[in-house]
Order: C-alpha cells, then sequence, then structure tokens
C-alpha cells in the first residue's frame, strides 16, 4: 500500500513578472511548505508566463527549464493517493511574511537578520539550477570572466525602475551617482583590474562604455533601449528571436550568475542585487543603494490600477475597486 504523501503544489502567475520576481514568490512558498511538514513540488506549468518556449505554453513546466525541482518531484508524479494542497497565486505563503529585497544586507557591514540568514541556508538547498542550466552558467562566465580575478561587478537597473518609476518599486541611482561610485570603488582598490556590468538597457550600457569602455568586460544579455521603443518594457516590444522571453531569463539569470562570483559588487536594490547576495559567498566590498520607493504621482492618487496578491485593484479618487482577472 502506497504511503499517502503530503504534497503542496506551489503555484504561481508570471504574467509580466520578471523571473526572479516570480522565484522570490515561488520560494516562499517552498519554505513555508517545508516548515508545515508537506513535500514542495513547483507548477509553473498551469500558470501564465512569459517564459515558455514558443509554441509551449501550458505544455512545458517553466520551472524546469532552469531549476530542479526541489524534492525531485515533478506534476507528473502525483498521484491519487497523495494528499494534495494547491498554494495561493500570491507572494507570500498564509500567515508568513516571506523574504524580499527590501530585507537585504546593504553593504559588508550591515547587520544580517536572522530570516535572511535562514533563507540564504534555505536557497542553497532548494534553489537549484539544472544540469543544462548549470553548464550554460559556467560557459558564460568563463566566457565573460575567464582567469580575471579581482572584478567589480555593477548591476544597474533601468527601463521600467527608473523610467516608469512604478509604485512601491526601489528607487534606482542614477547612472550619473554609479559612475561616481565606480570611479572611487576602482581608486579604493587598485587591483580591481576589470568591470562587469549587468543591465537590460542599453542606454546606461553605451553611457558606461564611454567611460570605462577600456577595462569593461562585454556583456551579452540581450539590451534594448526604452526610450527608442515608445516607452515599452523589454517583454512588451516583439523581437525576432527563437524562444525570446526564455533566452532572454536564461541571459539575466547568467548575468546575476557572474556578479555572484565577482569579489566586488555594486548595484540598487532590487531582486538582481537579492539574488546576488543570495548566491555569493564572502565578498570583498559590497554595497547597495538605499534610496526607498517610489511613490505615486498625481495622476496615479487619483487613478490608478495596481495589483495586490495578484489580484488588480483600481483606485478611483481613493476609492478602492476589486476587478476580475
Amino acid at each position: 500500500m502506497d504511503i499517502k504523501r503530503k504534497l503542496y503544489i506551489v503555484g504561481i502567475s508570471g504574467n509580466e513578472r520578471g523571473l526572479l520576481s516570480i522565484v522570490t514568490s515561488v520560494m516562499n512558498h517552498i519554505i513555508y511548505a517545508v516548515c508545515t511538514g508537506k513535500v514542495p513540488v513547483v507548477d509553473l506549468k498551469y500558470r501564465k508566463s512569459i517564459y515558455f518556449k514558443d509554441g509551449r505554453q501550458f505544455r512545458d513546466n517553466v520551472w524546469e527549464y532552469f531549476f530542479k525541482q526541489p524534492f525531485k518531484l515533478s506534476l507528473s508524479d502525483i498521484s491519487e493517493n497523495d494528499d494534495v494542497e494547491i498554494s495561493l497565486d500570491s507572494h507570500f505563503a498564509p500567515n508568513t511574511d516571506g523574504i524580499s529585497a527590501k530585507y537585504m544586507p546593504v553593504s559588508n557591514e550591515s547587520k544580517i537578520l536572522p530570516k535572511m540568514a535562514e533563507a540564504k541556508e534555505n536557497y542553497k538547498k532548494y534553489f537549484i539550477f539544472n544540469d543544462e542550466m548549470k553548464n550554460y552558467l559556467e560557459h558564460r562566465y568563463t566566457e565573460a570572466i575567464g582567469d580575471c580575478g579581482n572584478i567589480l561587478g555593477v548591476l544597474c537597473r533601468g527601463t521600467d525602475y527608473s523610467k516608469r518609476r512604478t509604485f512601491a518599486e526601489c528607487i534606482q541611482p542614477k547612472i550619473t551617482d554609479v559612475i561616481k561610485k565606480t570611479g572611487e570603488i576602482l581608486k579604493k582598490y587598485p587591483e580591481i583590474t576589470k568591470i562587469y556590468l549587468a543591465t537590460e538597457d542599453n542606454d546606461i550600457y553605451e553611457t558606461f562604455k564611454k567611460e570605462f569602455g577600456a577595462i569593461l568586460i562585454e556583456n551579452r544579455q540581450y539590451k534594448y533601449s526604452y526610450c527608442k521603443n515608445d516607452g515599452k518594457l523589454i517583454s512588451e516590444i516583439k523581437v525576432d528571436r527563437k524562444n525570446h522571453h526564455y533566452n532572454l531569463a536564461k541571459e539575466y539569470l547568467a548575468s546575476i550568475y557572474i556578479l555572484s562570483k565577482c569579489p566586488y559588487f555594486i548595484g540598487g536594490r532590487c531582486n538582481g542585487s537579492l539574488f546576488v547576495w543570495l548566491l555569493s559567498e564572502a565578498k570583498k566590498y559590497f554595497y547597495v543603494w538605499q534610496l526607498g520607493n517610489y511613490g505615486r504621482g498625481f495622476k496615479e492618487k487619483m487613478f490608478s490600477v495596481t495589483r495586490v496578491n495578484n489580484k488588480r485593484l483600481l483606485r478611483i479618487l481613493g476609492l478602492k475597486i476589486k476587478l476580475k482577472g
């Protein structure tokens, strides 16, 4: 007779969310499942996402494109004998306050919260790249870094962060401030020989290239200009490239992986910087800007549509109305 397993199906919708935002939600639920004696199985097959390969929507499990299942159980392993619970489609599990970028340490001297120290250990256990992805990441790392030792990693988000200034998102540093800080670090640590810049914003990349071109390592991550694409997000523009959004995710993960290996790092507070910290061992220098969060402008205060726990919320003159879908 089969033993009845208590399974917890982690189903998180992606919609237009970035991959690491989805991953953070998934991991919050995985950790909740483990703490409550359940076995988590990640379901990004029957949830909306931009990261399906071409023509594969709702046919593949997007999680398994990049990562291993935390307990080696897939959706196909579930049987009618199992006791199955399906997670809420939310960032946090019930009655929990999971991790997010706002809790991460912002420098080498920062006190690490107990919940973040625990999270780092949990990520080592349950956030595991699959073999294909691991080989890809190692190849991209070797290709970019090679035998270079003292690298300054820089994460500079643009587009949806600094241009749209989405309510409640972390405020990102200005490119002029990042360049100034980079110059100060190069002066303080003369042993640094190269800079690796991770950004999806081509305007930022070109500005950095003009300033530090001689020592800037080429980053093959797909980049675009927000202004030249009528203010569309990178996920919204049409690109004639096979499996474009899947490849966007792979390239972004490679950039984060490379940054995690750089002994020196600076970046704005965002999920990318959070994952650099989670994947890193001790760094010689670590700095994240603390600039607060974007607020609502006048128009947003009068009229806006936001998403709270994957439910759309319409605000008209302060009145809150829940929308379907």
